[in-house]
């Protein structure tokens, strides 16, 4: 695990945890604002494959400016744990939503499949291809909100061509 502290980050708790990281909640002392800290784990240092698609994660997400995008603030590293930190949002994933809800409302499902190819749209217009959309990578927020989240798997679109047999993001 991590400690309580990750340099200027407070940890306060886990949001989730992937293939390629576990995302903390954790308060940013330097600029007093709740954040969501995503860490690579320590076993995946000495994975080539790992430690890159977490730097290209880091970087899609620093590319878009975008309401329909969960917003990129820092990439470093403290005391060899590579780390980025994002804007925290308040709410549920798509796939909590849908578990608990299910069947949205048609005007909901059709405002939050909206916000999605919004957010879809803007990778496009950056030559990227996020790889990996799914409800549990959509979160909506208390106001209503709609933010696509976790590009570990985002490429550009000259990259995304992979074998016939290779299999790509969630089943």
């Amino acid at each position: 695990g991590v400690q309580a502290n990750l340099g200027r980050y407070e940890v306060r708790g886990i949001l989730g945890k992937g293939g390629y990281g576990v995302v903390y909640r954790a308060w940013d002392l330097a600029l007093e604002r709740e954040v969501a800290l995503k860490v690579l784990p320590r076993d995946m240092h000495d994975n080539a494959e790992a430690v890159a698609r977490f730097f290209r994660e880091s970087t899609a997400i620093a590319r878009l400016n975008h309401p329909n995008i969960v917003r990129f603030y820092e990439v470093g590293a403290f005391q060899g744990r590579y780390y980025f930190t994002m804007e925290l949002v308040d709410g549920r994933t798509l796939k909590d939503m849908c578990d608990k809800e299910s069947p949205l409302e048609p005007k909901k499902a059709a405002r939050y499949v909206a916000g999605i190819c919004r957010a879809l749209a803007a990778l496009d217009s950056l030559g990227l291809v996020h790889r990996d959309v799914k409800p549990e990578n959509v979160m909506v927020g208390d106001d209503g909100s709609v933010r696509v989240m976790d590009f570990g798997a985002a490429r550009g679109v000259g990259e995304a061509r992979t074998g016939a047999r290779m299999v790509l993001g969630t089943l």
